[in-house]
């Protein structure tokens, strides 16, 4: 007589289901942990262009203020070009240097010259003012070392500025 199968003899089945399981679950865990890698490196990335963003920023802060606080005139070279020229400015002793693990840099350029003077100066009795407006460029750029050798990340912002000279 031959054995017969039992219907209801599962008893591998069990084995099959607990295998499948840890296998899924295996594969889930390597991909959150895969997602939570690459979100890592988003947010690490985010955050350094920020900071080069804001060290840009604040060589450009610099530039304006050694502006301000310096009236820097032209040479002749400069007056006789439309394409503005970088002056060559004694730097300050802020300029150019390491802050928060990353480096700014200033730069001032001269863009033009106008003998008009500003709307609301007051010209004298001739129609001539003896005001006029400097225009300048300013450049700041800031520059934060990647920790491999990728290079640097630098990040430039650019403003126009206006000084009313004598």
């Amino acid at each position: 007589m031959k054995p017969v199968a039992k219907l209801g003899d599962e008893g591998g089945m069990a084995m099959v289901l607990a295998i499948c399981l840890t296998g899924l679950l295996s594969l889930l865990g390597m991909w959150l942990l895969l997602q939570s890698k690459t979100a890592f490196r988003v947010s690490t990335a985010t955050t350094r262009y920020e900071s080069v963003l804001n060290l840009a920023e604040a060589a450009l802060n610099l530039g304006l203020r050694c502006i301000k606080m310096n009236t820097l005139f032209p040479s002749s070279a400069h007056l006789n070009t439309s394409i503005p020229k970088a002056l060559n400015v004694s730097s300050p002793s802020y300029a150019a240097r390491q802050l928060n693990g990353g480096q700014v840099t200033p730069q001032i350029y001269y863009s033009g010259y106008d003998k008009n003077p500003s709307p609301g100066w007051m010209l004298n009795w001739q129609g001539y003012s003896a005001f006029h407006n400097v225009h300048y460029m300013c450049r700041g750029e800031g520059r934060i070392a990647l920790p491999s050798s990728q290079g640097d990340a630098t990040t430039a912002v650019v403003s126009l500025a206006k000084k009313v000279t004598q």
